[in-house]
């Protein structure tokens, strides 16, 4: 086979038939296995053999998994690229058409997996310039490929979504495309969750002919999950075997089930928004299904009335837990290391810092957004704010949004965002401004999403340990920004009218919310450095908001008579949640939420840090004289919990030790 690098006997045969290709007689047959031919001398059998089957496999729609294995990724390409070009390019391509026959998007791991059975990072190229430019251009050469058949797939794959939404098939993969020229996005159903056959196939009947009729989003896939939790328990827990045979007394225990016993798929109880959006869906769904020109599907018998109409959820604000805002020290410490974060990522931040904006209408500005208006020296920005897009129309005003920006930061991020973009947007054909690419030599061109937005934003402040004033890693969300810029308007004594104006509002109510909120967060400051002061201990604004006025002013006595006090600190839990059903002794406190300490329990803290460590050791020693290797049993849960708790005591002991210094 020769050696690597330049001198294997493949670069060589590729090289001399670039440099000096054969010239080909009639019924010669094919140029490059002429030329092959020419160096049989130097090749061994094998080597002869497989250079055949490579020309024949282009033919075929098999993989070159084999191909790979005896030449390597590299060599398999430039054999391909440089021997039999028009061919290969045919057999790249008819590959990932298949990608398109089997209704999958195409991506350019999951294609080179398809075709050589290795990642892009499986590709080594050597360190020399020729070497990297030729790597740079197999790859450029892949992209196309890639890309070709994408552009196909943007038009293809959404249009035939209707012949996916069927009663036989359980699975239903969907597609739609964001934004014009953007890269196409998709979403998986999964039917199989609904156990009764009668509710799935009216559930498919309304979400192919009604709910997903004109639409082109499908991104909601939770949908199906959380509509089986309701279908569900109708059909096995209320012995409702056909829809038309729910009724009121069927609809009264569901309420009760998904407000006192369901959980949510992360093991925790059902909030009241999620509760509404179950009663949501099934509202939609049993008003199509009664419809006169609609037939339920399995010869069910027909539905006649809703019994869903019944159930109304009132007061629903109460019940919804509000965005936080950013406190000032934690805003510093992310602009701090600002440069850090992807650049779209950060220009967005700042974007939405400054002026309020909804992740969503952020993330869709278009160019041209900013002008600057000379009569009243000051930067507008022109945005649609999507949420009440339906509830402007309504009042009769136009679908764009205008504010005026003082902020020269958030100027400079925007018309940064927008001129480094330029390219992105002439080849998607897009308006867009926070577009953006996984690489340079990537066709995919995606918006922004909300996970690529957030997600290095919490890499960040985990990465620098951003803390609140209480020491504890901030929890960041993109709604905060909002948030954030409403407390400072009305903290620097803004009007209603402008803080309304601002943050595009369409009920006055959700102004008079944030002036409500502002006044409790400030009384909740002056009881933390109250509280703060008087009992030597950290209680977070965060925690003493749950308590009413009447109830802090009992906070305080309950402190004084020691009615609150633990073994290792005081308990904060309020009245209202009830009995406490964790703690069977009082150490077990250590790691509860509503336990809150000082420096008077630092002896105790030491003393259960000293203790784990103590425990830690026992096993450790026991551990090693079984001979038991430190890979198998750092997965014991015994020893896992230990380790646990270490840690979460040696924190606490550490924030108490902080404090009293």
């Amino acid at each position: 086979m020769g050696n690597g690098g330049h001198n294997h006997i493949i670069n060589k045969i590729c090289s001399s038939f670039e440099e000096n290709p054969p010239d080909l007689l009639p019924n010669d047959g094919c140029l490059a296995l002429k030329h092959v031919e020419s160096w049989h001398e130097n090749l061994d059998y094998r080597t002869t053999e497989m250079l055949h089957e490579f020309r024949l496999r282009l033919d075929t729609e098999q993989p070159m998994a084999d191909m790979v294995d005896e030449f390597g990724v590299m060599r398999t390409l430039r054999l391909g690229f440089t021997l039999w070009s028009p061919h290969f390019h045919e057999y790249l391509a008819a590959h990932a058409q298949q990608f398109t026959s089997r209704r999958e998007a195409i991506k350019f791991n999951s294609f080179l997996m398809q075709v050589f059975g290795k990642r892009s990072g499986y590709f080594r190229c050597g360190n020399t310039t020729e070497n990297i430019d030729t790597y740079e251009e197999y790859q450029g050469n892949l992209w196309k490929i890639v890309g070709a058949e994408e552009q196909k797939q943007q038009k293809l794959l959404p249009a035939t979504n209707h012949s996916i939404m069927r009663q036989d098939s359980d699975k239903w993969t969907l597609f739609w495309v964001k934004d014009k020229g953007t890269s196409i996005q998709s979403g998986t159903h999964d039917f199989s969750q609904i156990k009764n056959p009668h509710y799935k196939a009216a559930f498919k009947h309304f979400l192919s002919k009604k709910r997903w009729r004109k639409k082109d989003n499908f991104r909601s896939e939770n949908i199906v999950g959380m509509t089986a939790r309701a279908l569900n328990f109708l059909s096995e827990q209320t012995k409702a075997k056909t829809p038309a045979a729910v009724g009121l007394t069927q609809v009264r225990r569901l309420v009760i089930y998904l407000c006192t016993e369901a959980l949510s798929f992360k093991g925790k109880p059902l909030k009241q928004s999620s509760v509404r959006g179950h009663f949501k869906v099934l509202n939609g769904m049993w008003d199509y299904l009664m419809r006169q020109d609609v037939s339920v599907p399995d010869g069910q018998p027909s539905i006649t009335t809703n019994p869903f109409r019944a159930v109304s959820f009132k007061h629903e604000a109460s019940h919804t837990e509000s965005a936080e805002y950013i406190p000032e020290e934690v805003l510093d410490q992310i602009f701090a290391y600002h440069l850090e974060l992807p650049d779209e990522v950060g220009r967005c931040l700042r974007a939405m810092n400054g002026t309020g904006l909804r992740f969503q209408d952020a993330v869709l500005l278009e160019k041209g957004c900013l002008r600057y208006d000379t009569d009243l020296c000051l930067h507008i920005l022109r945005f649609i704010p999507h949420k009440t897009m339906k509830a402007r129309r309504r009042k009769g005003l136009s679908d764009y949004h205008e504010i005026g920006i003082e902020d020269l930061d958030v100027v400079r991020a925007i018309i940064e965002q927008e001129q480094c973009t330029a390219n992105y947007r002439k080849e998607a054909g897009s308006n867009r401004i926070f577009l953006t690419k996984s690489s340079e030599r990537s066709t995919r061109v995606t918006i922004l999403s909300a996970h690529g937005f957030v997600n290095p934003i919490r890499l960040l402040i985990q990465r620098r340990q951003i803390t609140d004033h209480d020491d504890n890693l901030w929890q960041f969300n993109s709604h905060q920004c909002r948030k954030t810029v409403a407390v400072t308007m009305v903290e620097n004594k803004a009007a209603p009218i402008e803080i309304r104006q601002f943050l595009g509002h369409m009920d006055e109510r959700t102004t008079k919310g944030i002036y409500a909120e502002v006044r409790k967060i400030n009384l909740a400051k002056m009881n933390h450095e109250f509280f703060e002061k008087k009992f030597n201990t950290k209680i977070p604004p965060k925690q003493l908001a749950k308590f009413s006025l009447e109830e802090r002013k009992l906070l305080y006595v309950e402190f004084v008579l020691g009615y609150r006090e633990v073994e290792l600190g005081q308990c904060l839990k309020p009245a209202s949640e009830g009995q406490c059903g964790k703690r069977t002794g009082k150490t077990h406190c250590a790691i509860c939420g509503s336990l809150w300490t000082g420096p008077q329990y630092q002896k105790k803290w030491r003393f259960l840090v000293e203790s784990k460590e103590h425990e830690i050791a026992e096993y450790e020693k026991a551990y090693q004289l079984a001979e038991m290797p430190e890979d198998e049993y750092k997965h014991y849960v015994e020893y896992i919990k230990a380790k646990a708790l270490l840690k979460e005591y040696s924190t606490t002991l550490d924030k108490v030790r902080a404090y009293g210094t």
